[in-house]
This record gives C-alpha cells, structure tokens and sequence, in this order.
C-alpha cells in the first residue's frame, strides 16, 4: 500500500470493513474505525482487517 487512502479503498472491497483514511484528519499512513457498534462487531471487523492485511503477502 502506498498509502493510507488507499488502504481504505482495500480495506473496503475485500475485508468489507470501512475505515477512514487518517490523512482525512491530517495523520497520514493511519486510519480510523469507528467504536460506535457492538464489541463483537468491532472485533470482527478487526480480524477481518487482519486477514485482508495478510494476504497482501
């Protein structure tokens, strides 16, 4: 990955997990999950994103 913003649009497609790049909140190379649902769907968007981070190889 290049970079954040770019992350995010992966994130998106395979892990369907939405992030917010960190660039939008001027931390680039970061990004932000929101905390606003239930904990096992927090954790499961957190292995989710693992997985996808995985397989980039």
């Amino acid at each position: 990955m290049h970079d954040d913003v770019a992350l995010a649009a992966y994130l998106l497609d395979p892990a369907e997990v939405a992030v917010v790049p960190g660039s939008a909140f001027g931390i680039a190379n970061h990004f932000r999950i929101a905390y606003s649902i239930a904990d096992d769907r927090v954790a499961l968007a957190c292995e989710r994103i693992v997985a996808a981070c995985g397989a980039l190889g």
